[in-house]
């Protein structure tokens, strides 16, 4: 990505960039300034655009935050289809999941980037009704894909005594606890210590501690 000083402003071109690079640059700033202090502004220097590029193309600020937020939900349907891909026991793709936080492309957000922008979906619910379908459907792919991974560690004897849907709500809970404590207590490095606590968790139901 080019430094924001030598980054043109490319006003009434709305199409230069992708929603993609917008997206990701909208995990960058969330990260740095947070939701009170975001702008379009920050965003389109990030992106390397004029703020006129990015209402032209989204309409205003919530619009492309709504956006965002379904671009980051597909980011995580992603990670977890990728999950399913590997050759690992079901119980390793769960800790695999955790401490999965290093970019896959280049311009991906890095945990310490998406950790704190995962908070903000949450308070966007809180602080505005219109956002609640969006996270609730990333709350119901986060549980649905767990129980998946649940179910599948059960069939093959690798953790037994546990309902599959409770334990998916529960670890789906953690993960967003783990996120709230990671940006308010600096934890460090985040990926290892929520696989700990899911680790941690987990061991009263495995076969094999």
């Amino acid at each position: 990505m080019v430094e924001s000083s030598t980054r043109s402003r490319e006003i009434g071109r709305p199409r230069t960039f992708s929603d993609e690079a917008i997206y990701v640059a909208t995990a960058k700033v969330l990260a740095r300034t947070g939701n009170e202090h975001l702008t379009l502004s920050l965003i389109a220097e990030e992106v390397g655009c004029s703020p006129p590029a990015l209402v032209q193309r989204f309409g205003s600020k919530q619009s492309l935050l709504k956006s965002y937020i379904t671009w980051n939900t597909e980011v995580r349907r992603q990670r977890f289809a990728d999950a399913a891909s590997m050759d690992i026991s079901p119980v390793q793709k769960i800790y695999r999941l955790a401490v999965e936080s290093e970019p896959k492309r280049p311009g991906e957000i890095t945990e310490y980037e998406g950790i704190p922008t995962a908070i903000f979906i949450y308070l966007a619910a809180w602080n505005d009704e219109s956002f609640r379908p969006l996270v609730k459907e990333r709350v119901e792919l986060l549980e649905t894909e767990l129980q998946k991974l649940v179910e599948q560690a059960i069939a093959a004897d690798e953790i037994r005594g546990c309902d599959p849907t409770e334990m998916a709500k529960t670890l789906a809970t953690v993960l967003a606890g783990v996120a709230l404590q990671a940006i308010s207590l600096d934890r460090e490095p985040v990926g290892e210590w929520t696989a700990q606590i899911i680790k941690g968790l987990l061991r009263p139901y495995l076969v094999t501690p």
